[in-house]
C-alpha cells in the first residue's frame, strides 16, 4: 500500500531529472561511421582504414606490392628493411589536439627511429632498444590510425594502435544523474517510501549543464509543464551492454543499455546500492568505442540533506506557502535541487509541479508565480536535494563529466 496523507491523497515518488527533459537528447546509437571513416567519425569496421586523408590503406605510405628496393620510407610489403616489433602503445588514445605522450613498447628501436600516427608524423622524445616515447601529433580527424615506426634497418606497425578523440576540453563529453530520494517526517501512513535511479549518456562535445533540465539559471525556477530546455546534445553508443559504477567500499551500481534513451539506466537503486557522501569509480567500458580504461571520481554523492523550513521531518503535517522560504544545512553543494509539487483534487497525481535550481548558501524564497494556481488546504510534496559534480575529466577527450550526484529528501504538508 503506498504511503498517505490522508485516505484520499495517493504519494507516488518521482526521482526527478532521471526522465525529465530527457527527450532533448538526440540519440545517436549509430554515430559509428560506416562509410569510409575519414569525415571526422569513427573508423568503421570494414575496411579498417583509421582517418588518414591519403589512400585509407596504409596511414599515408603508398600502397605497393612490389618486391623492390626502393628507398621510400612506407612500411608497406617491401622487403628493404627488417621487420620490428610494436608490442605496446599506452595509452592508446588521445585527444585531436595531439601532444599526448605515448610509450612505445617492442623494438629493436635505435636514436634512428621515426613515428607515424596515420599519415602524420609525430615527436619522438626518448628511444632505447625495447621502449621509445612520443608525442601524438595534432590531427583534424578523430578516429583509430596505425602506429608506424622506421628506423634506418627497421620497420613495423600496429594497426589501429591509436585512437583520436575530438577534442573536448572546457567542454561537457559525458552527462547523466545519479539520485536518491528519502522520505522523511513520521506523519505517514504505511511504510517509507525511498528509492532511487540513475541514467549515464556519453556525448559529442557540448555545453551542457544538468541544473539546465530543471530550470533556465541559477537561482530561478520553472513549471515543468511549460519549461522546454534549449538542450541539442548528440549521444554516442559505446557498444557495451553494461556499465559499472562502484564506490570506495560497498556493492557497485550496474546500469544496462537502453536503446530507446540512447544511455545507461538503472531505475531500481536501494539504499544499499546508494552510498551517501562517497566517490563512484567509472569501471572501465569495454564495447567496441571506449578505451579500456577507468575513471575515479566519475560521480560524488552528499550527505542526506538537512532541511530547517519548511519543517517536514517532524510529526505534524505543516503549512506550506506559495512562496515558502526554504532555509537547510549548507554543505557545500555545487547546487541545490527544490521542488513543490500540488496534488490534484482527486489525489491520482500532480497538479502543477516547480523546480527550482538555487545556490546552496542555506537560504531560498521559493518562486510561487510559476504556479498557475495554488489551491487552498491541497497536498503539497516538498524535495530538496544537494546536487555534486565531479572534479574530474574524462581521459581519452579530456571532456568535463556532468553526471551529478543528487541525494534528496522529501516530505510534504497542505497548502496554505
Amino acid at each position: 500500500m503506498r504511503p498517505t496523507l490522508s485516505a484520499t491523497l495517493l504519494l507516488l515518488v518521482p526521482i526527478w531529472g532521471c526522465g525529465i527533459g530527457l527527450d532533448n537528447l538526440k540519440n545517436e546509437a549509430d554515430s559509428a561511421e560506416t562509410t569510409d571513416g575519414e569525415d571526422g567519425g569513427w573508423a568503421d569496421a570494414s575496411d579498417g582504414s583509421g582517418v588518414d586523408g591519403t589512400d585509407g590503406a596504409d596511414g599515408g605510405g603508398d600502397a605497393d606490392t612490389d618486391a623492390d628496393t626502393d628507398t621510400d620510407t612506407d612500411t608497406d610489403t617491401d622487403t628493404d628493411l627488417d621487420t620490428l616489433t610494436i608490442s605496446g602503445v599506452d595509452p592508446d588514445y588521445g585527444t585531436t589536439l595531439g601532444g599526448t605522450r605515448v610509450t612505445l613498447t617492442g623494438g629493436p628501436f635505435d636514436a634512428t627511429a621515426r613515428v607515424w600516427f596515420g599519415a602524420l608524423e609525430g615527436t619522438v622524445r626518448s628511444v632505447d632498444g625495447s621502449m621509445m616515447t612520443v608525442d601524438s601529433p595534432s590531427n583534424s580527424n578523430d578516429g583509430a590510425v596505425d602506429v608506424r615506426v622506421e628506423t634506418a634497418t627497421h620497420a613495423g606497425r600496429a594497426e589501429g594502435g591509436f585512437t583520436y578523440w575530438q577534442d573536448a576540453a572546457g567542454q561537457t563529453a559525458a552527462i547523466g544523474i545519479v539520485a536518491f530520494t528519502t522520505q522523511v517526517g513520521s506523519y505517514w501512513s504505511g511504510s517509507a517510501t525511498n528509492q532511487g535511479s540513475a541514467a549515464v549518456y556519453f556525448t559529442e562535445p557540448n555545453s551542457f549543464e544538468w541544473w539546465q533540465i530543471y530550470a533556465p539559471s541559477l537561482d530561478t525556477c520553472a513549471n515543468e509543464a511549460s519549461y522546454s530546455p534549449s538542450i541539442s546534445v548528440t549521444v554516442l553508443d559505446p557498444g557495451s551492454s553494461t556499465i559499472t559504477l562502484t564506490p570506495s567500499s560497498g556493492s557497485g551500481i550496474s546500469l544496462s543499455w537502453d536503446s530507446a534513451l540512447g544511455g545507461y539506466a538503472n531505475d531500481y537503486l536501494t539504499s544499499s546500492s546508494f552510498r551517501a557522501s562517497s566517490a563512484y569509480r567509472l569501471q572501465p567500458v569495454g564495447g567496441a568505442l571506449m578505451p579500456d580504461v577507468g575513471v575515479d571520481g566519475f560521480v560524488r554523492t552528499s550527505a542526506t540533506p538537512t532541511i530547517y523550513s519548511p519543517s517536514v521531518t517532524g510529526s505534524s503535517v505543516v503549512n506550506i506557502s506559495r512562496y515558502q522560504n526554504f532555509t537547510w544545512a549548507s554543505a557545500t553543494a555545487d547546487w541545490v535541487l527544490i521542488t513543490m509539487a500540488v496534488w490534484d483534487s482527486a489525489g491520482t497525481g500532480y497538479q502543477e509541479l516547480v523546480n527550482c535550481v538555487v545556490r546552496d548558501d542555506g537560504s531560498f524564497a521559493f518562486d510561487g508565480s510559476k504556479f498557475l494556481s495554488w489551491p487552498y488546504s491541497r497536498q503539497v510534496d516538498v524535495y530538496l536535494g544537494y546536487a555534486y559534480e565531479p572534479t574530474v575529466t574524462l581521459p581519452w577527450n579530456d571532456g568535463n563529466i556532468q553526471v551529478v550526484g543528487l541525494n534528496q529528501i522529501y516530505g510534504a504538508g497542505f497548502s496554505n
